[in-house]
């Protein structure tokens, strides 16, 4: 963990961000999506969207990173199913998701979560190691949410690549994980209502 905080500091005055805390999470958010990177499922297809998925997935944004919004596209199959079926196959994938980051070797630990509308949403606080002082603008927590819906436009394989690999020419965390593309982003954030 040393070498990392030096790390968050070198690329913190890199950047001239002022404050290490914003590298020491974008730099655990890239972590988070390595852990999800990592699962399959038979039932849905996690796909990483919205402000994030631009910045860290090599479209060029300066954006900082906080919440990681993955959507869950369900599949024929899992159409198939009744609705007690649905809503007990979303729980179990949840929890799969929830050990997953969890487990004993993990970064990771859940402050909250909130599960809604039979599992289709669900919110995490997670908690991450911390050896900065936060900033006012930054949540102590990285806030993960599932949403099960169906993608807007075609999804993209992109690679994801904390500040600190990139700019210690490192490889990138996340090899390829389903991304919405930026134009289905686009059309999402100028369908909401202000």
């Amino acid at each position: 963990m040393k070498k990392l905080k030096d790390q968050f500091l070198e690329v913190s005055d890199a950047l001239k961000l002022g404050n290490p805390a914003i590298i020491e999470k974008d730099y655990w958010v890239v972590a988070l999506l390595a852990e999800l990177a990592k699962l399959t499922f038979d039932t849905h297809q996690m796909v990483f969207s919205g402000g994030t998925a631009l910045a860290k997935s090599n479209v060029k944004i300066l954006r900082m990173s906080e919440d990681v919004d993955i959507k869950l596209i369900p599949t024929d199959a899992f159409n198939s199913f009744g609705r007690d079926k649905r809503k007990a196959t979303r729980k179990a994938l949840v929890q799969q998701i929830a050990e997953s980051l969890t487990h004993q070797s993990s970064h990771f630990s859940i402050k909250e979560k909130k599960a809604r509308d039979e599992y289709r949403c669900v919110e995490y606080e997670l908690k991450y190691p911390q050896q900065f002082s936060q900033v006012p603008c930054l949540r102590p927590i990285i806030k993960l949410e599932l949403m099960e819906t169906i993608p807007l436009l075609q999804v993209e394989q992109r690679s994801i690549q904390s500040l600190v690999a990139e700019l210690y020419h490192q490889l990138q965390e996340v090899n390829e994980f389903a991304c919405i593309s930026a134009q289905s982003t686009l059309v999402e954030y100028c369908a909401v209502p202000c």
